[in-house]
């Protein structure tokens, strides 16, 4: 039933402190870091901004924002 690659992948991004995009299934684009996580939820730190409990199933998709498309200028 579970392979850990969530947990892997959540750890990495913590240790990293990787700045990610969080997308949620309204399409509102979330920007910040995991600061932690469990089954249901993570929190999500964001500079300049209060920081937010997410609750999983509320999550379409997210990425690393140094993954973000460039638009040209």
């Amino acid at each position: 039933d579970e392979t850990h690659a969530e947990a892997f992948y959540y750890t990495k991004q913590m240790a990293a402190k990787t700045p990610m995009v969080v997308v949620l299934n309204d399409c509102e684009q979330l920007t910040g870091v995991i600061e932690w996580y469990d089954k249901d939820s993570l929190k999500l730190n964001r500079v300049g901004k209060p920081n937010l409990l997410l609750l999983k199933h509320s999550i379409k998709y997210m990425y690393k924002l140094a993954d973000e498309p460039r638009r040209p200028r």
